[in-house]
């Protein structure tokens, strides 16, 4: 019509960037949060896992005395292995009730190692061997926990990260110092909460709370300039990897 040089679209183009990048903003910590708590609960089950193996084969072979020791040996490796599987697909599952599930799979392996006249003696000590492994997965898992959860603990998923990833990592947790999110750590803020009375150092915080020091960091340019850094160090190490 004529009049796009007196009504310029321009402004309100640049209104619409600005809420898309506050969006993104938004969308960017939220995911940062969620990962680095996501890295966290692997880092934990990986360190629970590698610390309980000889327990686990001490369990097997205290339990099931009947095998030989070459059937000891094989059974320790495929009862493992079945407990892995049983890990990750009870994932979602209460703790009580998710060792019982994992140890009636490792029972499974069991009743399928040994047939015909054997499996009499298996059975018989069955019961003792799947009850013995809940209560001590349940027992090692819970002290693990609480180690990881704890500041003087050994929680820490560095150790299985990538360079970058373990950049982005150390920055969160440690340079904004959002924490592995837990009961002790976060609360529910309730509708009576005034602001005033929620801001004060004795509240403990949201999720949303930690979510805008993460969204703080990506406003102002923090994580940008370390994410600028990583790709600086990684083009340095691709080209002395090349010469």
């Amino acid at each position: 019509m004529s009049n796009q040089s007196l009504n310029s679209l321009a402004l309100i183009s640049a209104r619409f960037t600005h809420t898309a990048l506050e969006v993104l903003s938004q969308l960017l910590a939220a995911s940062l949060v969620a990962l680095c708590q996501a890295l966290d609960l692997r880092a934990l089950q990986l360190s629970f896992l590698a610390s309980f193996r000889s327990e686990f084969d001490e369990i097997v072979r205290s339990r099931l005395t009947s095998l030989a020791e070459k059937d000891i040996y094989a059974l320790e490796e495929s009862g493992w292995h079945a407990l892995l599987k049983g890990f990750d697909a009870t994932a979602r599952i209460d703790a009580n009730e998710r060792f019982n599930i994992i140890s009636k799979s490792v029972r499974e392996v069991v009743l399928d190692f040994e047939s015909g006249a054997k499996i009499q003696s298996v059975v018989d000590h069955l019961q003792i061997f799947t009850s013995t492994l809940a209560e001590s997965l349940q027992l090692r898992w819970s002290l693990h926990r609480e180690a990881y959860l704890t500041t003087e603990g050994v929680g820490d998923a560095s150790p299985f990260l990538g360079i970058a990833s373990r950049r982005i990592y150390e920055f969160v947790r440690r340079d904004l110092g959002v924490p592995l999110l837990h009961t002790k750590k976060i609360k529910t803020q309730k509708a009576e909460s005034s602001v005033a009375a929620f801001d004060r150092e004795d509240e403990t915080p949201t999720v949303g709370y930690f979510t805008s020091i993460v969204y703080r960091a990506v406003r102002d340019g923090r994580l940008a300039n370390l994410s600028i850094e990583i790709l600086r160090e990684s083009r340095c190490v691709t080209n002395s990897v090349s010469t």
